[in-house]
């Protein structure tokens, strides 16, 4: 398999050899268990966490990790704790914007103890987030946009678990949210209109904390999420709207243009839940058209899907890839399983 991005952060190109500290970025860290926290079905949010084991493709339902619910939003990880932005209450009192911020340890699977200061300085809702990395594979910041409209960059300390000072931004969120992916020096946003609107997309490079403005777009629309690798490329939806997308734009970082399209795993799909592996990516619940595509109902649900890096390949997964969890919290059906989760968050490690 072939080596991609081979600088630290902030540092010049160089030649990885004997005794070297800089790993490739595909290295520094060897993906090997996937989760998905939170998420939504029909106006309640949920507190619950699945987890992915990659080797075997089967999930296992954590139960309600989370200290509060969430939807539509985001959030961060280091290589051992993972963090949902935008949380509150239970069920229905966990859909919208909020500032809170719910924790889980991925090493051994259970809740945490959250502290204040891993609350946001302004709301995050309808959002995305990109991190930056080390040398090591050791995640430094993350930094999450959102609510729509909002003007400003929420920067996460990855090391204190604190939010800093917010980062002004002149991405436009006017609709429906952002879309994201990115590598190991920076990263991509596109909100609505991304292909028209040179507003709704932004590279942010991390070294410097700057933005600007790519020539193409890398998504149409930013209700169709984004899907990490470690190969060179990003993916995300190349059609519009919420359960629209059939296929994916492969996005070049060297040249910052779209190299194909390809389809997805689940098709007419959006508010996808991906989890990125060392070779490929997987969909761990979205949003589907009442019509058309192949999942197995439309609205929420729990459909798990494969995207093989090296292969350009979609694959829809059987019932044993598919989150699970039994529904609680204010406005659910008490006891009943989760029918669905769209709009949730992804986390990965080795």
């Amino acid at each position: 398999m072939p080596f991609f991005n081979l600088t630290s952060r902030g540092a010049g190109q160089g030649v990885v050899g004997r005794g070297s500290s800089i790993k490739p970025y595909l290295l520094r860290q060897i993906l090997t268990v996937g989760y998905v926290a939170a998420g939504y079905k029909d106006s309640v949010a949920w507190r619950n966490v699945n987890k992915m084991t990659y080797a075997t493709e089967t999930t296992a339902n954590l139960g309600d990790l989370l200290q509060e619910a969430a939807n539509y939003t985001k959030g961060a990880q280091t290589k051992n704790t993972a963090y949902v932005f935008s949380t509150n209450g239970t069920g229905t009192q966990g859909v919208g914007a909020f500032t809170s911020t719910s924790c889980f340890n991925m090493r051994n699977d259970t809740s945490m103890t959250k502290n204040n200061n891993m609350n946001s300085g302004a709301t995050i809702g309808d959002a995305s987030s990109i991190m930056s990395t080390d040398v090591q594979g050791n995640y430094l910041y993350c930094y999450a946009n959102g609510n729509i409209g909002n003007s400003t960059i929420q920067k996460f300390n990855l090391t204190t678990e604190t939010f800093t000072t917010g980062l002004s931004t002149t991405l436009r969120q006017d609709g429906t949210g952002a879309s994201a992916h990115y590598q190991d020096t920076s990263g991509y946003w596109v909100a609505d209109a991304g292909d028209s609107n040179t507003a709704a997309r932004k590279k942010f490079v991390f070294a410097t904390e700057t933005e600007t403005t790519p020539s193409t777009s890398m998504a149409s629309d930013g209700q169709q999420k984004g899907m990490n690798a470690k190969t060179g490329f990003g993916y995300a939806g190349n059609e519009g709207g919420y359960g629209s997308g059939r296929y994916f734009r492969k996005w070049s970082y060297a040249t910052e243009v779209t190299v194909s399209t390809i389809q997805k795993g689940v098709w007419y799909c959006g508010e996808e839940n991906f989890a990125m592996a060392q070779n490929a990516g997987y969909m761990l619940g979205a949003y589907t058209e009442a019509t058309g595509g192949n999942a197995s109902v439309s609205g929420q649900h729990n459909d798990a899907a494969k995207f093989d890096y090296s292969t350009d390949i979609g694959t829809k997964l059987g019932a044993s890839a598919m989150p699970t969890g039994t529904q609680s919290g204010t406005g659910s059906s008490a006891g009943s399983p989760i029918a669905g989760r769209s709009s949730g968050v992804p986390f990965w490690r080795d």
